[in-house]
This record gives structure tokens, sequence and C-alpha cells, in this order.
């Protein structure tokens, strides 16, 4: 347990053997994330260590994925969104609710 507390617990005991010796991001690689508030926080956390996140960007807000980002929170919401951003599927029903209630067609 006293092994635990070292603030490098973490990349040797979870991370060792699961991480590559490269990096796998660096500051100028554009980072979206979205799905929850926890997410939201992770996102503003890189911001301010200098990472380059969509969020923060002059346009972002043009993004419905940005702008609801933290609205997106089961895996049949986000499966959508990757099958809209990546396929084109456009869907017939409304999706999404909005902050303010109202329904949001892609």
């Amino acid at each position: 347990m006293t092994q635990l507390i070292s603030h490098t617990a973490a990349a040797d005991f979870v991370i060792k053997g699961w991480a590559t010796d490269a990096l796998m991001i660096d500051c100028d690689t554009r980072i979206t994330a979205f799905g929850s508030c926890f997410i939201n926080n992770i996102s503003k956390w890189l911001g301010r260590c200098n990472y380059r996140v969509s969020m923060n960007e002059a346009n972002a807000q043009d993004a419905y994925v940005v702008r609801i980002g933290e609205g997106m929170v089961n895996s049949f919401v986000i499966r959508q969104k990757f099958e809209w951003a990546w396929e084109s599927r456009r869907f017939n029903e409304a999706l999404w609710h909005g902050y303010d209630k109202g329904n949001i067609r892609l």
C-alpha cells in the first residue's frame, strides 16, 4: 500500500505494460472530447496545459458536438454522432436535446 502513495504509482502499476514508448499526443494534436461534464473538465485542464483543445478554438461553438459536448452521456448518442461524422448518416428522428430543450436535427 505504501507504494501506491507514490506520485509515480499510476505509471508504475497501472500504465506499465500498456503504454507505448512514443507519445500518442502532443501539444499540436487537436483534441476533441465530448460525453460528460468530466470530459469537459478534462478538456479545460488540457487547454490550461497548452494542448490544442477544439473547444478553445475560435469557431468551436459553431460545432454542435462542442456546444453540447457534456450533454452526450450515453453510448447510443455517441455512436450516432460518429455515424453522422464519419459515415455522413442522416437521421429522420430528432436527436439530442439542447440545453434549451429543443430538438436537434443533423
